[in-house]
């Protein structure tokens, strides 16, 4: 009985963990120019944004990150909603299908890369 009783805490408690919302999406990618090359070392800010459907609807989060550093092979890394926290945090995750847009700018103006 005590076996089962430990299982079953376990095993709520595992669900219970499962059902959190994210606190930050860790998110990777190499910059490119318009040729395709890699921005090497280069100084970027990155914009994130949540939105409700694939084109048109309504934006529920924004954030930009300034002066994200590529390494020598263009890489970058940045936490979405290590920016904006709490309105990260208030994105009904249950609501539907959500849309990351993502734009880069390199110091010619921000460009879109689009929104998946």
């Amino acid at each position: 009985m005590k076996k089962y009783l430990l299982f079953l805490s376990l095993a709520i408690s595992v669900a219970s963990f499962a059902q959190a919302p994210p606190q930050g999406i860790n998110y990777q990618a190499v910059a490119r120019n318009s040729s395709g090359s890699p921005l090497i070392s280069a100084s970027l800010d990155v914009q994130f944004s949540v939105w409700d459907a694939a084109s048109g609807g309504s934006m529920l989060f924004t954030e930009t990150h300034t002066g994200i550093a590529t390494n020598v092979y263009g890489l970058f890394t940045a936490v979405i909603g290590s920016v904006n926290t709490g309105a990260f945090s208030s994105i009904n995750w249950a609501a539907g299908t959500r849309f990351l847009e993502v734009s880069v700018d390199d110091g010619t103006g921000l460009v879109s890369m689009g929104r998946l």
